[in-house]
């Protein structure tokens, strides 16, 4: 009871501060609660948070696209009530895990891309430069000339090698 009041709390600290934190409860939940318990308790525990979240920031939704989007939500409930009714706890695990797996590499995929793209870019040139500047400066700070004499003692060295 305490792992899962804990796993509750982080969930939902992190979807009110971030928006993603509901992400994360699910699957934690699901490691001591069957599928066919949390499904329908976690989606009254959405509706009721979303609810919370949407009555303070109702001045800021953009109606048209909620008026677009809410259509899909419900044959997305009809989809998922077809499923839960029909398939066995086993499978909907299953499923679940397959979900949080596709959206992890899809996520992944994403912030490399997003990386890739920045590098490329005259901000990631000079986010590259700037870096350089700083790990050159520690490096002078903090190991000095010592640094710069054992390096000039090591390619001797090799070169005598």
């Amino acid at each position: 009871m305490a792992y899962c009041a804990a796993v509750l709390l982080l969930a939902y600290s992190l979807r009110g501060s971030t928006g993603f934190g509901g992400l994360i409860g699910m699957p934690l939940l699901a490691l001591v609660i069957p599928v066919k318990v949390l499904a329908p308790a976690w989606t009254l525990l959405g509706i009721a948070s979303s609810a919370t979240i949407l009555g303070g920031d109702r001045a800021h939704v953009d109606k048209r696209a909620f008026g677009l989007f809410l259509p899909w939500c419900i044959v997305g409930i009809g989809a998922g009530l077809y499923l839960f009714k029909t398939l066995d706890a086993a499978a909907l695990a299953r499923a679940l895990g397959v979900l949080i797996l596709l959206y992890a590499g899809y996520m992944v995929w994403m912030i490399a891309h997003a990386i890739f793209l920045l590098m490329r870019s005259d901000a990631g040139v000079e986010v590259t430069r700037r870096a350089g500047d700083t790990m050159a400066r520690f490096v002078e700070e903090n190991y000095g000339s010592r640094f710069v004499a054992e390096s000039l003692l090591q390619e001797e060295c090799l070169r005598r090698l």
